[in-house]
């Protein structure tokens, strides 16, 4: 994934940067309850919610 978006955020504008990386966020979290320890799906959804709480999102 980190060589994907580096090879394409070069050519994207800041609005589909910050699009992609939310979600890959909101993906990497799906997939790490489904396939890793819980432990980083737990960092994941911290993460997610500071996003959310700093755009006022709930």
């Amino acid at each position: 994934m980190t060589l994907i978006d580096l090879a394409t955020f070069a050519h994207l504008g800041f609005v589909a940067v910050i699009c992609v990386f939310l979600i890959e966020i909101v993906a990497l979290g799906a997939l790490a309850r489904k396939y890793a320890d819980e432990n980083i799906a737990l960092a994941i959804d911290k993460i997610i919610a500071s996003i959310c709480d700093k755009f006022g999102w709930k």
